[in-house]
């Protein structure tokens, strides 16, 4: 099998035909394309929240990913109103880092303000040094998950088939 992540939610045909051609799978190989699926907010904890992003909400974006721009274009859907405090890919956050970003939250003005992270960078806020003023700001996490953009019933089928087919040579523990 061969995956082909993170396209866009509305690839055209011709495209995803051009991508195929490009890549020529052998004829035993088949092609899936995903895209990603912003889910709902949540808070660091991971139970969901119900606030609502709009064009009054001011975003602080904290991320350490080595590709933040889709993120970026999902949340100037909602508000463009995003003061993005971007740092290198698996970045460890320090101290210095949260405390800056608690200070721009503070000196922003508007009425309705949250920080956004992702959830690979929510864990590398658990260090303990960070914990006291993570606690006190308003992070919360926007996870994602995976859509494909044709044949998922397939692409299951597929997995399943083959466990079903080899559990009796791989037993899981």
């Amino acid at each position: 099998m061969i995956i082909v992540s993170k396209c866009p939610a509305d690839l055209p045909q011709e495209q995803l035909e051009r991508i195929v051609n490009e890549i020529a799978p052998q004829p035993y190989q088949q092609m899936f394309f995903t895209s990603i699926n912003y889910m709902e907010l949540q808070d660091l904890g991971g139970k969901a929240v119900d606030t609502v992003i709009d064009d009054d909400t001011t975003v602080f974006l904290l991320t350490g990913i080595a590709n933040a721009r889709p993120l970026v274009s999902h949340i100037k859907k909602q508000t463009l109103h995003v003061i993005h405090h971007n740092y290198p890919d698996h970045h460890q956050f320090s101290l210095k880092n949260i405390t800056k970003l608690a200070d721009d939250f503070a000196a922003c003005t508007s009425q309705k303000k949250v920080i956004i992270t992702t959830e690979k960078d929510a864990q590398r806020l658990e260090e303990q040094e960070l914990l006291p003023l993570v606690k006190k700001l308003p992070i919360l996490v926007l996870p994602i998950g995976v859509s494909f953009l044709h044949h998922g019933q397939e692409f299951n089928e597929i997995v399943t088939d083959y466990v079903r087919k080899y559990r009796e040579h791989y037993p899981v523990y």
